[in-house]
């Protein structure tokens, strides 16, 4: 509709030109763009072509931005600086939102590599077991809503007890796991034999 509406009279104006007007728009976060209901994040690489290309034209929507609160932002910055233990974290809305998304995709990567150290015949009895999935669960319901920035930050803020009630926990074991597993695996096989 965009592009039909002001190629047309009175305004005449190019596809190319409709979408830089629109890249600025999504850039100074006016405007955010959905395809087929899905959030399209302004990094991403494909979003040129749906602003562009006449068969994505149909599916994407372009609406305007409701503005994340100021409060919502400084209470996510604060509990992520406690959470990551990082003080530079971004304080605008776009670059929040990307924050969040790549250190929690990297979180639960990492709590997922040690829980495979967990499984097999054999195996040791790490502890800390239930910590680190009670850890890939929260993440994984704060990534459930990663297609809207509103309601992935009001879903980290709404886990942030959970969350902050194991923090130390997940220290523990991702210490234990640095420094100590070897000496417990030596003591595990020591006893069971």
């Amino acid at each position: 509709d965009i592009q039909k509406r002001y190629q047309d009279i009175p305004y005449g104006w190019r596809e190319i030109d409709i979408a830089a007007v629109m890249a600025i728009l999504i850039y100074n976060q006016r405007v955010t763009i959905k395809y087929s209901g899905e959030t399209v994040r302004a990094s991403d690489a494909k979003l040129i072509e749906l602003l562009r290309r006449r068969t994505e034209i149909g599916k994407t929507v372009v609406q305007k931005h409701k503005l994340m609160s100021a409060q919502k932002i400084d209470e996510a910055v604060e509990f992520l600086e406690d959470y990551l233990q990082v003080m530079s974290i971004p304080k605008d809305e776009n670059g929040l939102v990307e924050f969040i998304l790549e250190k929690l995709k990297e979180k639960k990567q990492v709590y997922k590599n040690l829980l495979i150290r967990y499984g097999g015949y054999n195996s040791v009895k790490y502890p800390g077991q239930a910590v680190l999935n009670k850890a890939v669960a929260i993440i994984d319901h704060i990534l459930m809503k990663q297609t809207d920035n509103i309601a992935l930050v009001d879903a980290l803020l709404a886990v942030q007890d959970d969350l902050e009630d194991i923090i130390d926990a997940l220290d523990d074991v991702e210490q234990f796991f640095e420094s100590q597993s070897g000496l417990f695996e030596e003591a595990f096989y020591f006893e069971s034999n």
